[in-house]
């Protein structure tokens, strides 16, 4: 939109471009916060998909710790401690969800009215 020029005091030029940067001042501060809403929502959004929890079952057989994911029941892994298992979990959940290991079973879930 055009504004005609209009003849104007110092100060009355003064108060309208003190205004104009005022307004574009806040349009900055908005456009700057929704921004950060979005690249807030996208980090939250990557956070809650790095950060799955997953179910596994486990059990002691002699020294070692067994278990696996109740997504993958057929693939299990063993490790010395639980943490130990807990890692070799988490390495066999990124081989099972990567694609690379061919004709992967998994357990779902059926919603029936």
């Amino acid at each position: 939109m055009r504004h005609q020029r209009t003849a104007a005091s110092p100060s009355s030029r003064h108060q309208r471009d003190a205004g104009s940067q005022a307004h574009d001042a806040t349009v900055v501060q908005w456009e700057r916060r929704e921004r950060q809403g979005s690249i807030a929502a996208l980090v939250a959004a990557l956070y809650a998909e790095c950060m799955k929890t997953l179910q596994y079952v486990h059990w002691q057989h002699e020294t070692m710790r067994l278990g696996y994911l109740v997504e993958f029941p057929d693939y299990w892994t063993q490790g010395e401690t639980r943490e130990d298992l807990e890692e070799n979990l988490k390495d066999l959940y990124q081989e099972l969800a990567s694609g690379r290991i061919p004709e992967v079973r998994q357990v779902a879930e059926l919603r029936i009215a």
